[in-house]
């Protein structure tokens, strides 16, 4: 195997088949969405081979090894066909057409986000601050798998309490919406983004703009003035419980507009 660019020779399994994954790191603009794999035949032949993207690696599965090449699609990346290939068809609790389709479509390619069972996804679930915190450690590519005695959370903990993002407080608790805004705003700066855009942004629109803890306050004029949060109706609701859906919508916000 021309292992994707690498050329690296890899052992060829005796039958039966093997599990490759590659480190990959998506351009800026690029979606997850048009990464393929092809395999290459001795006659120039190329046959698609199907792959997942996760914590900044490209899986795929082969029975035999050969030349691999992987490839971005523009086009493919560009819209999501809304059927079985979508990555929510698996969760009979998910809509393809429903507001929360592009954000929940992101996390679950880029492995930001998992279901909470085989086919069950939760839109409407709350989330706890340790999976916030997981969920940021995975988009920096923080390989956030449990060890031995320790909870699935822990990594992400850990992460996010180094990089200044949490304090690491009550990860079992529920997170609210202005918190999640904070922690979001201190990744955006750990990141080096410009977060200027907020000290512009007059909130006081919302019927609720004085809910906003004075903690969150600077957050909250940023993810408005990115258009992270858009808000619910006229309000804020900065200490509503976000749900996944919204914290899948206001990641992939972030993702794609910083």
């Amino acid at each position: 195997l021309d292992s994707c660019g690498s050329g690296a020779a890899i052992y060829t399994p005796k039958g039966g088949s093997a599990t490759v994954s590659v480190h990959y790191t998506l351009k800026a603009g690029q979606s997850a969405r048009g990464l393929v794999v092809w395999y290459v035949a001795n006659d120039g032949k190329m046959t698609e081979v199907p792959v997942t993207f996760a914590a900044g690696k490209i899986t795929f599965t082969v029975a035999h090894f050969s030349n691999y090449v992987i490839a971005y699609d523009a086009e493919r990346a560009v819209s999501c066909p809304q059927d079985s290939t979508c990555p929510m068809a698996k969760f009979t609790d998910l809509s393809t057409t429903e507001w929360y389709h592009d954000g929940v479509h992101w996390a679950l390619e880029n492995g930001v986000m998992n279901g909470v069972a085989a086919d069950q996804f939760a839109p409407s679930g709350t989330v706890t601050r340790g999976m916030v915190m997981t969920m940021l450690a995975r988009m920096e590519g923080v390989d956030t798998t449990a060890g031995e005695d320790q909870t699935w959370y822990d990594k992400g903990v850990a992460w996010a309490m180094e990089k200044g993002i949490s304090d690491g407080t009550n990860p079992t608790g529920a997170v609210t919406r202005e918190q999640f805004a904070t922690m979001l705003y201190r990744f955006a700066q750990y990141k080096g983004v410009d977060v200027s855009v907020g000290e512009d942004t007059n909130i006081l629109s919302y019927n609720d703009a004085f809910d906003v803890s004075e903690y969150a306050v600077s957050a909250i004029q940023w993810a408005v003035g990115s258009g992270v949060i858009t808000g619910i109706g006229s309000n804020l609701e900065p200490a509503g419980n976000a749900t996944r859906a919204q914290v899948a919508t206001m990641l992939m916000r972030y993702s794609t507009a910083k």
